[in-house]
């Protein structure tokens, strides 16, 4: 839609690289309020402000796009944007931009890779995340593992006995098995 809103409004955006622009642009600002309310468990509030927090930047970042401009430090985050190459893109106003690629083709690419990145740093951390946690299950499942040696067993047959041993672990069994039921667990 915006693509051809933009075309219908403005003439020389024609060409399919300019739509490519805008979808990533439109992309690199939507995936990480998408990636964190979907595949995330944070509440409400912590999911608009991180996801929301890429706008907020290249709002606060967008000075340093004019020629000239910006802290000299702080400039430097002018290519982490997609918008930033899709200005490189507007003739006219890339030949007044500082640091645009020299190539056409290496434009683009900086311009997709700066829109999925946030995407690409969600999908490294959730699942550097989900192996620390699997991880943490199995040495868990460990322990677990090793307190019911021989010698645990024994032990629980001489204070429950035999047949009580067996009564206990099934009714434990049976009580994980409710409170997992009604979510107590």
């Amino acid at each position: 839609i915006e693509y051809g809103v933009v075309n219908l409004l403005i003439e020389g955006f024609e060409s399919p690289r300019f739509w490519v622009a805008m979808l990533f642009d439109s992309f690199s600002m939507t995936f990480p309020l998408i990636c964190l309310g979907l595949y995330t468990s944070l509440p409400f509030q912590s999911v608009e402000i991180l996801g929301t927090l890429p706008f907020l930047l290249l709002i606060f970042f967008s000075t340093t796009f004019s020629p000239g401009s910006g802290v000299p430090v702080l400039k430097e985050f002018r290519y982490v944007f997609a918008r930033f190459y899709f200005w490189c893109m507007v003739d006219g106003v890339q030949d007044q931009m500082e640091g645009c690629p020299s190539e056409e083709g290496l434009n683009l690419f900086l311009l997709i890779f700066t829109g999925i990145v946030g995407v690409i740093l969600f999908v490294i951390l959730y699942f550097i995340l989900g192996c620390r946690e699997r991880r943490k299950e199995k040495r868990e499942e460990i322990k677990r593992a090793t307190l019911m040696d021989d010698e645990f067993k024994s032990l629980q047959s001489i204070l429950y006995g035999p047949e009580l041993e067996k009564s206990v672990h099934t009714t434990n069994q049976s009580e994980v098995n409710c409170n997992v039921k009604e979510g107590a667990i």
